[in-house]
Parts: C-alpha cells; sequence; structure tokens
C-alpha cells in the first residue's frame, strides 16, 4: 500500500528533476541532447509519422514520465533546439497543414555522419560561438 505511494513519489521526483535538467541547460547542449531522437536509436517512428516538438518531448521523458505536465515546459526549449539543429544542418523542418505551423524534422545526410562519428554536439557548440 505504502510501496505504491513511495514509488509514485520517487518517479514523479525522478520526471521533475530531468525536466529541471533538460529546461536548464545552454540551447546547444540541449540540441545535442534531441539530436539523437532522430536517429536509429531515436524515436523509431517510420516514414510518414510526426516527428515534431511533442514526440521529441516525449523522447526525452521516455524513461521518467509521459505525463503532459512534464513534457510541456519543455516544448519551448525543445522547439530552440530543434531550430539549432536545423541552422547547423543535422535536421531538416518540413511544414504541413492548412497555415503551415505544424512541423516535423528529419535528419539530414550530414545529421546521420554527425551521430555516427560523435561530432554532432562539437557542430553544435561551434555553430553557436
Amino acid at each position: 500500500m505504502f510501496g505504491d505511494k513511495s514509488e509514485k513519489a520517487a518517479r514523479e521526483a525522478a520526471a521533475q528533476a530531468e525536466k529541471e535538467r533538460l529546461v536548464g541547460l545552454p540551447p546547444p547542449e540541449l540540441a545535442a541532447e534531441i539530436m539523437p531522437a532522430s536517429g536509429p536509436d531515436g524515436m523509431g517512428t517510420k516514414g510518414g509519422h510526426r516527428q515534431g516538438p511533442v514526440e521529441v518531448c516525449s523522447w526525452l521523458m521516455s524513461s521518467f514520465s509521459q505525463s503532459s505536465k512534464c513534457r510541456q515546459p519543455l516544448l519551448r526549449p525543445v522547439l530552440d533546439g530543434l531550430q539549432m539543429l536545423g541552422h547547423a544542418g543535422l535536421v531538416q523542418r518540413h511544414t504541413f497543414g492548412g497555415s503551415g505551423t505544424a512541423s516535423t524534422y528529419a535528419i539530414t545526410a550530414l545529421g546521420r555522419t554527425a551521430l555516427a562519428d560523435g561530432s554532432a554536439r562539437q557542430r553544435l557548440i561551434r555553430d553557436a560561438s
């Protein structure tokens, strides 16, 4: 009985700590954390499935919580990180929908190379300087 409550509290505390860690990262560091979401060990979405900011937030928090209260504060920083990945040429943004406000992101050939050789973080930090 009490074990369930303490386990739930521990999971919630871990999710809160991870959310705060991610939100507190400098933009290039968060972008580097986001980058593997598009790789072979990332979100694992099939072609044609959305790979947008909400899905990236879910992927980042997948080991901790799928609660929207954990994902919601990550949306703005994740959007900024995705934009940084786009500026670095590591992902490409595709818009869709009537107003073009919905987006999905796909890894580029440069992004695949940067993931494979471990240079994504250095590229992001260099581009941010």
